[in-house]
């Protein structure tokens, strides 16, 4: 398993996500207006954004495509499909 798995299992099971319409995660935010330091929905705000809106230091929008947020969730892509087995 890589680095990034292994902190971001680490991280996923230590750091209280949160998956619903409003999810107020403090590691992982999953939902319409969601918020962590990943955060995916239509309206996120965190480190690593992946939104229809969103405002974060690295952000994947219908607007905006930042190299990191790009390759971050990538690897986290990567990460579920290797967990899931696909």
């Amino acid at each position: 398993m890589s680095d990034f798995a292994i902190a971001f299992e680490h991280r996923l099971v230590e750091g209280h996500p949160d998956v619903r319409p409003l999810a107020l995660g403090t590691y992982f935010g999953l939902g319409q207006f969601a918020t962590g330091v990943t955060a995916i929905g239509q309206l996120a705000l965190g480190k690593y954004v992946l939104a229809q809106i969103g405002y974060g230091k690295y952000v994947w929008s219908t607007k905006i495509q930042d190299p990191g947020a790009v390759e971050y969730f990538g690897k986290l892509w990567d990460f579920l499909k290797h967990l899931f087995g696909r």
